[in-house]
């Protein structure tokens, strides 16, 4: 199992080329494995995770990551659904991608992709998150997943698409008023970043808003503090992409909730959803009041 891991974090991506590592590192895995019998051989390697149980497995990788990664505390514990290459569109996996330190911390996997919204609830109760900020693109966008959050003591953010017909009609018709307002417009903050990379210049421009007692269905999101609208413009020859999220950025104290009024408040907010081959990306960057 250990010959394995380690081939599989060095690319491995079948049971020959784990083999073909253990052969090629046999020298140096000696040095703290027996290895009496030598290397197993593909077939061999293949059986063993065959009769392993998937859940056992999952706990005692946590387990062994845990060291590194410590409390989740004012990280960001992104939450994203993939189709694994090459399961022919049948298998699809729901990730907790631990943003700061480059780890994935648990996953579960879904027949469909439309299960991501029962399976991203099963894969918070195997984590312990307090004090994270729980990142989901809008397929997670739910009120059942937002009190998940809330129970376990860490804020969200959520991105809002269509699927949430409502809500995102609420929030993109303020945000279509509320820049053009004078008065509106000077309550809103601002946020703006450039990023290079791959030849090309990508910029952020997000706006937020902590003034929601406007919104009609505040009350059926359970911590809900402040709403964004996320513009993203990747390079000149192409449009301008335009995204709009609700957060919870409510200050957890040892006796419950508490709202976050001199502590600390999300006043600006990167919401640029960054799609790479592992997961969304969004960056939440706090700033401390006195």
């Amino acid at each position: 199992m250990v010959i394995a891991l380690l081939g599989i974090i060095c690319g491995c991506e079948s049971w020959e080329e784990i083999h073909d590592y253990g052969e090629t590192k046999k020298k140096w895995l000696k040095t703290f494995l027996t290895l009496k019998k030598g290397i197993p051989s593909a077939d061999t390697i293949r059986r063993l995770f065959e009769r392993i149980k998937p859940e056992e497995m999952e706990k005692m990788y946590r387990e062994w990551v845990l060291p590194y990664v410590g409390s989740c505390l004012q990280k960001q514990v992104c939450i994203d659904g993939k189709t694994v290459r090459g399961a022919g569109g049948q298998l699809h996996v729901v990730s907790a991608w631990i943003r700061e330190d480059g780890i994935t911390l648990g996953q579960v996997k879904t027949d469909e992709k439309s299960n991501e919204i029962t399976a991203i609830p099963e894969l918070l109760e195997t984590l312990d998150i307090k004090g994270g900020i729980v990142t989901i693109d809008a397929m997670g966008c739910q009120r059942k997943i937002s009190q998940k959050v809330i129970e376990q003591e860490a804020n969200y953010l959520f991105a809002v698409k269509l699927n949430q017909p409502t809500l995102y009609e609420e929030i993109s018709e303020y945000f279509q008023w509320a820049v053009g307002d004078e008065v509106e417009s000077k309550i809103l903050s601002r946020f703006e970043v450039a990023q290079k990379g791959h030849g090309r210049i990508s910029r952020w421009r997000v706006t937020a808003s902590s003034e929601v007692a406007w919104f009609e269905s505040k009350s059926d999101w359970v911590g809900l503090t402040s709403v964004y609208c996320s513009t993203t413009k990747p390079s000149k020859h192409k449009q301008n992409t335009r995204q709009y999220g609700i957060i919870d950025a409510r200050e957890k104290g040892k006796s419950g909730k508490k709202p976050c009024t001199r502590g600390r408040e999300a006043a600006d907010v990167q919401a640029a959803w960054r799609a790479n081959k592992r997961i969304g990306v969004a960056d939440i960057f706090w700033r401390r009041t006195t």
